[in-house]
């Protein structure tokens, strides 16, 4: 989503700030936009408090994406998740006060509405973190959530998930037959996240879409046509 967000809002900022903790990937971003002069790059991680005050000083919108995504890998790890998902969402939010930082969005999941995986956890108390965080800062700087449901072909997706197995291994691994999923472009995320922008009035909103639902098989067979499938029960 960074480099579609960066694609889309590049020609029409003053500057673009991407801050995150990966040297790799911001390499290749940078290659991506080398003739980009206002995309500047920091490298920094959302539990560093005293790294996000300086990379906040000056900016006027603060999209916050940064969180660790995979169930299973927060599962396995849940002390991990929530410095990243909580207590880095907090980091955030209050550098975002503490420079006045006009409007503040955080990227949220589906799968924080009614958690039940430790990651949908974290995300549904960045949520509160967020919306109620207007209770105490001022007018002059706001809070806001978008919520998304699998962004589709983006780093790890289950497409290419599907591809790698089948390529690899011959099959394709499902939890259960009867799952669905809610699928999104990166240009409907992206979208989401301007809209929800140009249109929080006093901040504390959580921006929903209506998404089109899929079942799991019929994605395979999108995807992995013809390649048998094995079954491996819902996570725990």
């Amino acid at each position: 989503m960074g480099y579609a967000l960066t694609e889309r809002i590049a020609d029409f900022a003053k500057k673009v700030i991407i801050y995150s903790r990966c040297e790799l990937k911001q390499a290749n971003m940078r290659e991506k936009f080398r003739n980009k002069e206002n995309v500047r790059f920091l490298i920094g991680d959302i539990r560093d408090r005293d790294r996000l005050m300086i990379a906040l000083r000056d900016v006027d919108i603060c999209i916050h994406a940064a969180c660790m995504k995979r169930v299973e890998t927060c599962t396995y790890n849940p002390l991990e998740a929530i410095k990243s998902n909580v207590i880095g969402s907090v980091n955030v939010l209050e550098a975002c006060m503490a420079n006045k930082v006009s409007k503040t969005l955080l990227v949220s999941t589906d799968k924080a509405c009614a958690p039940a995986t430790l990651y949908g956890g974290s995300k549904f108390i960045a949520e509160q973190i967020f919306i109620n965080g207007n209770n105490y800062s001022t007018r002059d700087c706001i809070f806001m959530v978008t919520r998304y449901g699998n962004f589709f072909g983006s780093n790890g997706s289950i497409k290419s998930l599907f591809e790698k197995q089948a390529r690899e291994d011959g099959k394709i691994r499902i939890t259960n037959k009867d799952m669905t999923r809610f699928f999104m472009s990166l240009d409907e995320a992206v979208d989401l996240n301007l809209f929800a922008l140009n249109n929080s009035l006093s901040g504390g909103e959580i921006f929903v879409p209506k998404l089109k639902s899929t079942t799991i098989m019929a994605f395979a067979e999108a995807f992995a046509p013809g390649i048998p499938c094995e079954f491996i029960g819902v996570r725990g």
